[in-house]
């Protein structure tokens, strides 16, 4: 059964001024509905639901309308822009929608970096990140004998990352995705920078492993 009231929406972080549009279908148009986003849901989550303004853009009385509405405004450069939260091109559900071939291609995997690399060679594995950590190449990867027991920062091996900011400063992180949730930015586009696969994301210039040189440990005692 239609809903009373088809809107397109958008609602503003007012901590950092990201935004998400959407539509939304509801009998009650005072229902407090921000979004549905992966993004954006993260966000509510840290910053809290009170931090975000929606606003209504249109109003519509069927669901095809609003849809079609939404397929317009949130286009390719609406997605790609880095203060933005949506992740999907609008319109989802318009009746004969059909993906473009770039988003076809883009599905497939094929394009991508990782498609068809496996074991060392994939830029995920932990012999990947260790030759990024040191600058060396080595069969043996991840948390050796002498360092277990020894968790967190205190362990040597404890992957970190040096944060580059426009301004000259720089900062040390041990946790990325948990310093992205705490200071807004999006884990994945941060990783991007880190690849070198873009360039400059808001104040961060540079994203780099912290490499150290390879220190000799005393074993732990059984």
């Amino acid at each position: 059964m239609e809903k009373k009231h088809n809107i397109v929406y958008k609602t503003t972080n007012v901590i950092n001024g990201m935004w998400y549009i959407g539509r939304h279908s509801t009998d009650n148009i005072n229902d407090g509905y921000l979004g549905s986003g992966k993004y954006l849901l993260r966000a509510i989550k840290v910053y809290g639901r009170t931090n975000f303004l929606r606003e209504i853009l249109f109003t519509f009385e069927t669901k095809e309308a609003s849809l079609l509405k939404e397929r317009e405004l949130v286009t390719q450069e609406v997605v790609k822009d880095s203060q933005n939260y949506n992740l999907i091109l609008g319109g989802r559900g318009v009746t004969g929608y059909k993906w473009t071939e770039e988003t076809r291609i883009k599905k497939s995997g094929k394009n991508h970096h990782y498609f068809g690399k496996f074991g060392k060679e994939h830029p995920c594995s932990g012999y990947m990140a260790h030759k990024l950590r040191t600058g060396k190449d080595s069969n043996r990867y991840g948390v050796a004998p002498a360092n277990k027991g020894v968790c967190g920062k205190d362990n040597p091996r404890t992957m970190k990352y040096t944060i580059s900011f426009e301004d000259g400063s720089q900062e040390v992180v041990y946790w990325l995705d948990d310093w992205c949730k705490k200071w807004g930015y999006r884990s994945i586009t941060i990783r991007n920078l880190l690849f070198g696969r873009r360039g400059q994301y808001k104040d961060i210039i540079k994203v780099e492993y912290v490499i150290e040189e390879k220190t000799k440990h005393k074993r732990m005692a059984k």
